[in-house]
């Protein structure tokens, strides 16, 4: 009775906590979105936001370190500071100084979470973004004829920026950088649970994986919608990976540029 009374209380926090992610995502004129959230457990550490700020798109995708309820606990406080400050701060540079100063007093030391967070104008298609020890956004840009040097007709772009974890130094800086998209570009982002993801040999299914799962439909499918591109990387995932997808929670954010 007490173990069951114990999975009634943790179906009810994973309740909660899925209340917490978006109910809906932003569509403005020009900017197709797309996001899906896949826990390995009924609670995850994992997360992403999105909201409209000033007419402008912005989203985040978080991993905290490690998984279950302590990686859901500090997941809804960090999510929680970005909702907060996100209305107060002029930049992303400070926006994620403040994240990390709240998550850095909130935390043991072992603890920490990375995140990505970018603001996207749809009218001039530009793109200004910064990390947390997050991996880069991927850009996947239409390159038909080989001019901008891409392969299997894309030019493929890492949206790196530098910058430490957050929850370890309370003096970090965050730096942001700025990228012109245009018509055709599809920027996708995700959690490490996707390239980490392994197979019955042990293999990974790697950031390579997903490079090349997405520019694969992108040749049947050139105008594959943002929804179509997540179903169709999940769907690849599981068939790479079968049961054993679910040792590491997934989220992933695709905004296609029309």
């Amino acid at each position: 009775e007490q173990d069951q009374a114990m999975q009634r209380q943790v179906k009810l926090a994973a309740d909660v906590q899925r209340r917490m992610l978006p109910r809906s995502i932003p569509q403005l004129p020009g900017l197709d979105t797309a996001a899906r959230y896949a826990p390995s457990f009924q609670l995850g550490g994992d997360f992403y936001d999105t909201e409209v700020i000033n007419g402008q798109l912005a989203f985040a995708v978080g991993d905290v370190v490690g998984k279950g309820v302590p990686a859901a606990m500090i997941m809804s406080a960090v999510r929680a500071a970005l909702r907060a400050y996100s209305q107060t701060s002029p930049t992303l540079t400070e926006l994620l100084s403040k994240v990390n100063i709240a998550t850095v007093r909130d935390t043991l030391e072992s603890e920490f979470v990375t995140l990505f967070v970018g603001l996207l104008d749809p009218a001039t298609k530009r793109l200004i973004c910064a990390s947390a020890g997050h991996d880069p956004a991927l850009l996947f840009r239409p390159d038909p004829d080989g001019s901008l040097g891409g392969l299997a007709g894309f030019k493929i772009e890492d949206l790196g920026v530098p910058g430490l974890v957050a929850g370890v130094d309370p003096e970090s800086f965050y730096e942001e950088t700025t990228y012109q998209l245009r018509a055709g570009d599809v920027l996708v982002t995700c959690t490490d649970g996707i390239g980490e993801a392994m197979n019955f040999d042990g293999n990974k299914f790697t950031r390579q994986g997903l490079i090349d799962t997405v520019t694969g439909l992108l040749r049947l499918e050139p105008m594959a919608s943002s929804q179509r591109i997540i179903e169709h990387v999940m769907w690849t995932l599981r068939q790479f990976s079968g049961v054993t997808l679910g040792n590491d929670d997934v989220t992933i954010v695709v905004v296609r540029v029309s």
